[in-house]
């Protein structure tokens, strides 16, 4: 009887064992694409960059705690040649900040925590302070990165949210909506895309303000710039 028991039970823990390295695996994908960079290469004089299933959006998150309590350098920024992309060579890389940061509390976009603000510190030097009243567009004082004489580009920026004084009660969703720029000539703006941190928020809340921001991604042109005139003052009377 226990001869029979073990070969019985031998397939099926072999099949949970396979289950959990599955489940695990996903769950480690599915880490690294939350986290994953801004790709993005020249493409028909414009900037293209690579969105994933989420839509224009790309998702980081600030500590709550420790050494570095509310700073990341994710994401990161990357076009290379080894991965099929790559820009021209020695071309500046930029952005500018289309709106007002903004502030999604797990349950609805909310007015943004009072003093609340974004520094982006840009390469090779400068910070860009983002609050409720910005209005875009408007670039950092440096720049994301150059290329390479390959056209490469990887690299990552300082993001920070202040002040230290956050509690529990600013958890929340922070979002700010941008798009890639450049010096070389006749070459185009990329599409605006929300960069959204998560501060205290748990996954699945974070994953709601998430789909909420990208939701909230205007469209090119005439679209784009109605939603960055209206919405900058809307959120400064809130």
């Amino acid at each position: 009887m226990m001869t029979y028991l073990m070969i019985w039970i031998a397939p099926v823990a072999r099949l949970l064992v396979a289950t959990i390295l599955v489940v695990c695996s996903a769950g480690v994908a599915l880490a690294q694409h939350e986290h994953s960079d801004v790709e993005f290469v020249f493409t028909d004089g414009k900037i293209d960059i690579e969105f994933g299933d989420e839509g224009q959006v790309f998702e980081s998150e600030f500590d709550i705690d420790g050494t570095l309590e509310q700073e990341t350098d994710d994401p990161g920024f990357a076009s290379e040649t080894a991965e099929g992309l790559g820009v021209e060579p020695n071309a500046l890389i930029d952005y500018d900040v289309l709106g007002p940061l903004m502030y999604h509390n797990g349950s609805g976009f909310a007015t943004v925590p009072a003093g609340a603000q974004l520094v982006i510190g840009d390469n090779p030097s400068g910070e860009l302070v983002v609050d409720a009243a910005t209005v875009g567009p408007i670039s950092g004082p440096g720049a994301i990165a150059q290329a390479d004489s390959s056209g490469d580009v990887h690299t990552h920026i300082d993001f920070r949210l202040e002040p230290l004084t956050l509690s529990t009660g600013d958890y929340g969703a922070y979002g700010v909506l941008m798009q890639l720029t450049t010096d070389h000539a006749g070459v185009a703006a990329s599409d605006p895309f929300f960069l959204v941190f998560n501060f205290g928020l748990e996954e699945e809340e974070f994953e709601g303000a998430v789909g909420a921001f990208a939701a909230m991604v205007p469209e090119p042109a005439t679209g784009f710039w109605l939603a960055v005139v209206l919405l900058g003052p809307w959120f400064r009377r809130r």
